[in-house]
This record gives C-alpha cells, sequence and structure tokens, in this order.
C-alpha cells in the first residue's frame, strides 16, 4: 500500500483575497502549457513550469467530489491535475492528484512524477 505524505508547493500566499472570492471552480482555466501541445513533458519538469500562485491544492480536488455537479461536462475527457499539493509516497517518489472520469462518476487518481505529462493533462488554477 502506498502511504501519502503532504508537501506543499507553491506560493500559495501571494493569492488576493479578491481573487479567491470572486472565483469559483468552474471558472479554472485548463490551458496546458506549450511543451504539453508539442508532445509530452516529464512530471518534475513540468513541476517547475507550473509557478502560479493561482494553481490549485488537492483541498479543491476533494471538495469538487464532495459537489460532482459542479464539475464542468468537458472536464469528462481531460485529466484535471492539483499541483498546489505534492505528495511523497513510502517509495520516496513525488506524486500529484488528478480528477478523473472514470465512465460513470468522478474520481481521483494519482500519478509519479517521473512520469510524462500529455497535452490531455491539465493543471486546475484559479482564473486570472
Amino acid at each position: 500500500m502506498l502511504h501519502l505524505l503532504f508537501l506543499q508547493v507553491g506560493p500559495l500566499k501571494n493569492i488576493r483575497r479578491a481573487e479567491c472570492s470572486n472565483s469559483t471552480p468552474t471558472r479554472f482555466p485548463s490551458t496546458c502549457l506549450k511543451k504539453q501541445k508539442k508532445g509530452s513533458i516529464e512530471g518534475n519538469d513540468l513541476r517547475k513550469e507550473i509557478v502560479s500562485p493561482l494553481v490549485l491544492n488537492a483541498n479543491v480536488l476533494d471538495w469538487l467530489l464532495d459537489h460532482p455537479e459542479l464539475i464542468p461536462e468537458e472536464w469528462k475527457r481531460k485529466y484535471i491535475f492539483f499541483w498546489g499539493t505534492i505528495y511523497r509516497g513510502s517509495d520516496d517518489n513525488l506524486y500529484v492528484r488528478y480528477l478523473i472520469w472514470d465512465g460513470a462518476m468522478w474520481d481521483w487518481r494519482r500519478r509519479w512524477l517521473g512520469d510524462d505529462f500529455a497535452s490531455s493533462d491539465f493543471p486546475a488554477a484559479l482564473a486570472s
């Protein structure tokens, strides 16, 4: 069994109160990076590219799973990653959680940062 430990990533303290109060989960931008559009990018490299204070953490993922009616329909064809929280497994590898439609319901999975991330893998972030 994989045991995950919490490791916070990113300067989330820089989010202004107005940005938080005016944003809702259904307004998250889900644009992939240019390097992903050309093919794929290794997770550890992608993590370095995603340095925005607007990137969402896994608390939002858990909230969305509790409120699936607020998840946009078009996300069913995408993997939405919550890069604001990185986990370290008992194997000492780093992982990021993502939202997935399994064909019947919304669920979450985790992906090793040593894997490649493709153009269907989107970071969850607040709309700027």
